[in-house]
């Protein structure tokens, strides 16, 4: 449609009346009320209990409950839980009456229909999905959904804050998007246990609990047992508490035993690449922190280098002096790391201390060898 209309040599208000109408005629799969891609859904649904979250759900839903404004991201590494969490608390949203949910999830298509968009305010949009003029209307109690924005987002995120009143927008995104009153929400990977757990206390632990239900989910039999206790808590020690990584893993122990993945893993972190199921691959995993680290600046790149060449836990003055950064230039850019999910911050008594994890730290090193990035 765009070749067309360029070699109609249309431009301005021409051609967005001509797109318009083509779409009107010609509508997108995804599309309603002839907008392309507007996808306005229900939350989607997943399989499998909610862990590990309820606690940061609980938060979400009373900041996003208030009569306040609020414009919260979400952010986090991918596969980190970030739409599960966003799903969970739109449901328990939905569940009072007087809410409604508008849940959008094509950024990719909001980017490149962005001209037939202009046509359509955001408050507009609003309307169509919730059933009420955001002009003049109450729009307090619509919650507007934003899943995967990046910064082609940025420019329709930031006209429908300009032109909601009160809005209540929550979005799920790598990084923050610098947008007015934004609250970042920074979801990290799942609690991982130690070793020096009991078995009844490993079952309490919420990577393990996934962990074991995705098993028992293609292994029925499979029982934690003090004989392969150690190995599940280091599997999910591996995999960092990343719920699409203890997903990946389970499924390769179809024919492996989690012994057998952990050795793989010590002695051929790169092995992950190779893995590969019904539920995703470590090629594609990988792949998604590959993307996340090129978007870091060069400092944070300097202060991440030491974390990923030399393993352990890391005080901020440590890792300071290791990149040789002043300490209050430290603190900025850690704080931009935790914020993303790409280092952990341990958080025991006494001075706070910091890790990079390990599939991060993986996917530092082939991003260094020059590992070309698998398509999507």
């Amino acid at each position: 449609m765009r070749l067309l209309a360029n070699g109609l040599q249309l431009v301005g208000p021409q051609r967005k009346a001509f797109e318009a109408a083509a779409y009107e005629t010609a509508p997108d799969p995804t599309a309603r009320d002839g907008i392309p891609g507007a996808g306005w859904t229900s939350p989607p649904a997943f399989s499998g209990p909610f862990i590990g979250r309820e606690a940061e759900a609980a938060i979400l839903t009373e900041l996003l409950t208030t009569d306040a404004e609020q414009v919260i991201s979400v952010v986090g590494v991918a596969g980190v839980g970030k739409t599960r969490l966003v799903s969970e608390v739109s449901k328990v949203i939905l569940r009072q009456s007087d809410w409604r949910v508008v849940w959008l999830s094509s950024h990719e298509t909001i980017a490149s229909h962005m001209d037939t968009y202009e046509l359509y305010a955001p408050s507009k949009l609003l309307s169509l999905g919730s059933g009420e003029d955001s002009r003049s209307g109450d729009m307090s109690k619509v919650l507007v959904v934003l899943d995967g924005a990046s910064g082609g987002s940025a420019r329709f995120l930031t006209e429908l804050l300009r032109q909601v009143p009160r809005p209540h927008v929550l979005i799920t995104a790598r990084a923050p998007l610098g947008l007015p009153r934004e609250l970042v929400f920074p979801v990290g990977p799942l609690a991982v246990p130690t070793l020096d757990k009991e078995l009844k206390d490993l079952t309490a632990n919420p990577s393990v609990r996934l962990l074991l239900w995705h098993l028992r989910r293609v292994s029925p039999w499979f029982q934690l047992r003090d004989d392969n206790a150690v190995a599940v808590a280091r599997l999910c020690w591996l995999l960092d508490g990343l719920p699409r990584a203890l997903e990946l893993g389970a499924a390769m122990c179809t024919m492996r035993s989690p012994q057998r993945l952990v050795d793989q893993l010590i002695d051929q972190p790169h092995a992950i690449r190779d893995w590969r199921s019904s539920v995703g691959s470590g090629e594609l995993l990988l792949s998604s922190l590959e993307e996340s680290l090129s978007l870091l600046r060069g400092a944070e790149q300097a202060l991440l280098e030491p974390l990923a060449s030399s393993g352990g836990v890391w005080s901020l003055d440590e890792a300071a002096a290791a990149a040789e950064l002043a300490c209050a230039d430290a603190i900025e850019h850690m704080e931009l790391l935790v914020r993303c999910g790409l280092v952990r911050h341990n958080r025991a008594v006494g001075e706070p201390r910091f890790s990079l994890l390990n599939l991060v730290r993986t996917a530092h090193c082939g991003a260094r060898s020059g590992h070309t990035p698998a398509r999507r």
